[in-house]
C-alpha cells in the first residue's frame, strides 16, 4: 500500500524531472561550450602566447561555467518568469553566530572523516585490482597567472556559484517535501556533478552539510562561507607544495629536503585532526541533548514516508537517465587518463 497520496506523487516526480533536466541542461550546455573553448585555445584564435595558453583556457572554462552557464540555467528555470526564488536565502542567518561556528566545525569534521573513508575505500579497490584510477585535480605551478586562476576558481567561483545553484535553487524547490528528503536530493546531485570517482561520495556529504545548515539558518550566506573555507584550505596546500611531488611524501629525505613543507604538513594534519576530534565530539553531543526530537522525527513511519518519496523521486524516467549519464561519466573519467575537465 503506498502511504504517498497521488497529489503527493504527481508533484514530486514534478520536481525529480525539473531538478534532473536543470543539471542535465548544465552540463549539456557546459560541455557545448567548452569544446567550443577548446578548439578557440588549440587553434590560438586569441593570438595567445604559448606559456598563456593553459591559464586561458582555465580562465576561459571556469568563466564559462560559472558566469555563464549557471545565469543561464537559474534563468531558464527560473517559476514564474522570477528568479528571485534562486536568491531568497541570500540573506542575513536567522541563528546566532556560535550556532554557525558549531556547525562549521561539525561539518568541516565529518567532510574530512568521509574523504578519508572514501578515499580509503578506493585506495583498497586499487590494490585488489591491481589498477590505477584516474582522479582529475588542481595544481599549481610557477605560472603565476595559471595559479592565480586555479584559486579564483576553486575559491570564488565555486563557493558562489554552487551555493546559489545547489542551495539557492535547487533546494528552495525541494525542501518543500521536507528537509531530510530535500538534504539527500541536493546533497547527491552536488555529488554528481563532480564527475570525480574521488569526490562523488564525500561532496555527497558536504553537500547534505551545506543544505542542512542552509536550511537550518534559513539563508545561503553560511554554507557559502563554509564552501569557501573548505575550498580555500585546499588551495592553501596546493601552493606550498606546488613546487615538490607530493607522491614522495613517504620517502625517507622528503622532509629533509623539503623542511618548510614538511612543517607546513605536519601542523596542517594536526589541525585537521584536532577539528575531525573536536566536531566529532560535538555531534556526539548534540546527538544526546536532541535524542527526544531526534527520535520524534525518525519515527518508522516518518522513515517509511522518507523512503517513499525517494523511491517516487528516482522512478522518474529522466532522474533514471541522468543518473545513468553522471554515474557513466564518471567511470570514464575514473578509468581515463586525459585532462582536467571542469
Amino acid at each position: 500500500m503506498n502511504i504517498l497520496k497521488s497529489e503527493e506523487i504527481i508533484d514530486i516526480k514534478k520536481i525529480s524531472s525539473r531538478n534532473s533536466i536543470l543539471l542535465l541542461t548544465f552540463i549539456i550546455i557546459n560541455e557545448i561550450g567548452l569544446y567550443v573553448l577548446s578548439l578557440v585555445i588549440k587553434k590560438n584564435i586569441l593570438n595567445l602566447k604559448p606559456e598563456n595558453m593553459q591559464s586561458a583556457w582555465i580562465f576561459l572554462a571556469y568563466s564559462f561555467q560559472y558566469l555563464f552557464t549557471v545565469p543561464f540555467v537559474l534563468i531558464l528555470f527560473r517559476k514564474n518568469k522570477n528568479i528571485k526564488s534562486s536568491f531568497k536565502w541570500f540573506k542575513k542567518p536567522n541563528c546566532s553566530l556560535l550556532y554557525i561556528l558549531k556547525w562549521f566545525v561539525i561539518g568541516y569534521s565529518i567532510i574530512q572523516i568521509s574523504n578519508i573513508i572514501f578515499k580509503g575505500i578506493f585506495y583498497l579497490l586499487e590494490k585488489i585490482l591491481n589498477v590505477d584510477f584516474f582522479s582529475p585535480a588542481f595544481e599549481l605551478n610557477d605560472d603565476l597567472k595559471y595559479s592565480i586562476v586555479v584559486i579564483l576558481a576553486l575559491v570564488i567561483y565555486a563557493p558562489i556559484f554552487e551555493e546559489i545553484l545547489f542551495r539557492g535553487k535547487m533546494l528552495s524547490d525541494t525542501v518543500k517535501y521536507g528537509s531530510a528528503f530535500a538534504i539527500i536530493i541536493v546533497g547527491l546531485y552536488f555529488g554528481l556533478f563532480h564527475k570525480n570517482y574521488e569526490q562523488i561520495f564525500y561532496a555527497w556529504v558536504a553537500g547534505m552539510i551545506f543544505a542542512y545548515l542552509a536550511i537550518k539558518t534559513q539563508s545561503i550566506i553560511p554554507s557559502m562561507i563554509m564552501h569557501f573555507l573548505f575550498n580555500g584550505s585546499s588551495a592553501v596546500v596546493l601552493f606550498v607544495t606546488k613546487e615538490i611531488d607530493i607522491t614522495k611524501i613517504d620517502e625517507v629525505n622528503f622532509f629533509n629536503e623539503n623542511l618548510f613543507v614538511g612543517f607546513f604538513l605536519f601542523a596542517y594534519g594536526m589541525f585537521n585532526l584536532i577539528i575531525m576530534v573536536v566536531g566529532f565530539i560535538l555531534f556526539i553531543i548534540e546527538i544526546f541533548y536532541k535524542k527526544e526530537e531526534i527520535n520524534k522525527n525518525e519515527s518508522k513511519e516518518k522513515r517509511k514516508y522518507l523512503l517513499s518519496k525517494l523511491r517516487v523521486y528516482f522512478s522518474t524516467p529522466i532522474t533514471i537517465v541522468m543518473l545513468i549519464i553522471l554515474i557513466s561519466i564518471t567511470i570514464v573519467n575514473m578509468l581515463g587518463d586525459g585532462e582536467i575537465y571542469i
